[in-house]
């Protein structure tokens, strides 16, 4: 307890310093881990990019926000790192000084930010030295050596992940009319049974948030979902290949044969360890009507080409979509802020589904490709 006086104390006398000052009351204190001077940013989150408000610089481990702003979801930027805020009429402290602990709030409200943190905290805790496996014996050039270790880290990683968003969702069902409920269920990225759980609930609730911007990107999402369940055709875009040339997602899909859509970019490493297996993939099924569309969504497009060919993607299919969160992105048509995300479609460019297993995604094109064969067999008896 005793590393919390100092900061507890400016802290108190701050907001004591709010009765002297009414021009400029003090509603967030963030006690961080930075170096002296680093620039942080206070982010609207109820926006899509999330809008720059306000900024600050990390004065003796602390920064302070000053600047009155309308009540709502915010969030902190320091570097790779960020805290969401909700900012009211009354100040706001969070401790996020010490890597080795949650994050902890004071003020009103914050009941589900901690508790949240504390469960986010326990994840990247559990999931920490599995990744540490993972990064000492993955490479795309010795993938086939450490494929059965890589399998086996992968599935316990993807265990821990699910149970985690599990207990998440979880959490956030005890939050009725909240808006930081709405904001992690966008993280969340719900689908199926779990996304139509969720509109019940958000339909019980008492509160009007039709005017919130949250909401709407709620519903937004909600709305594209059911644009993207199963047996839905896909949804077309324009892409560049490597010469520049525009050319668009349905010259290849809906043309007889099964189609995996792969969305990736040269900077995400999970993305390129996941190419070692794409690869694989299309080596044992290219000869059995499998087409492979890889749409990077890298900003620069020597970046994508060179990657490409260093995780060695031969086939022709490779395309390149720079603006990540344009209307037409395939990142936003597909509703995902993943990487990599994948979809499958069957020969007729209906979605069979999103984010397989490698096992599942066999098992789908062995029956796809069973069936490509037998309309071709047919074809040629005519």
């Amino acid at each position: 307890m005793r590393r919390f006086v100092p900061l507890l104390l400016v802290f108190v006398l701050l907001m004591v310093s709010m009765g002297c000052n009414t021009t400029r009351p003090v509603q967030l204190v963030a006690a961080l881990d930075a170096p002296e001077g680093t620039l942080a940013f206070l982010r609207d989150l109820t926006t899509s990019p999330a809008t720059l408000i306000d900024t600050a610089r990390v004065l003796t481990g602390r920064i302070v926000f000053t600047k009155p702003h309308p009540a709502g979801l915010y969030c902190v930027e320091v570097g790779a790192a960020y805290y969401p805020v909700m900012l009211g009429e009354s100040p706001l402290f969070l401790d996020a000084s010490d890597p080795q602990v949650p994050t902890r709030y004071r003020g009103e409200n914050v009941e589900l930010f901690n508790r949240y943190a504390e469960l986010f905290f326990n994840f990247e805790k559990e999931l920490a030295p599995l990744q540490e496996q993972l990064d000492t014996i993955v490479d795309p050039q010795t993938y086939e050596a450490n494929a059965d270790a890589v399998e086996a880290i992968e599935t316990q990683m993807a265990q821990r992940i699910k149970t985690f968003y599990e207990k998440a969702y979880a959490l956030i069902k005890e939050y009725p009319d909240n808006l930081y409920s709405l904001h992690l269920a966008l993280q969340m990225e719900l689908q199926g049974e779990q996304l139509s759980d969720f509109v019940a609930w958000i339909a019980t609730w008492k509160g009007d948030y039709s005017g919130s911007a949250i909401m709407q990107r709620m519903q937004n999402y909600i709305a594209q979902e059911k644009r993207l369940e199963r047996n839905q055709p896909f949804l077309d875009f324009a892409v560049r290949d490597v010469n520049g040339e525009t050319v668009k997602f349905s010259d290849v899909a809906g043309k007889g044969k099964p189609v995996l859509l792969k969305l990736w970019a040269s900077w995400c490493r999970p993305c390129c360890i996941s190419m070692a297996y794409t690869v694989k993939l299309y080596e044992k099924y290219k000869d059995k009507g499998l087409e492979i569309v890889c749409v990077s969504v890298d900003a620069n497009p020597d970046a994508w080409k060179h990657t490409m060919q260093e995780v060695g993607l031969s086939w022709s299919t490779n395309y390149n979509h720079p603006d990540l969160l344009s209307p037409d992105s395939p990142i936003v048509l597909y509703n995902t802020a993943a990487l990599p995300y994948t979809v499958l479609l069957d020969g007729a460019g209906k979605i069979v589904d999103r984010n397989l297993s490698p096992k599942d995604l066999e098992t789908y094109l062995e029956t796809l490709l069973r069936a490509h064969k037998a309309t071709e067999l047919q074809r040629d008896a005519i």
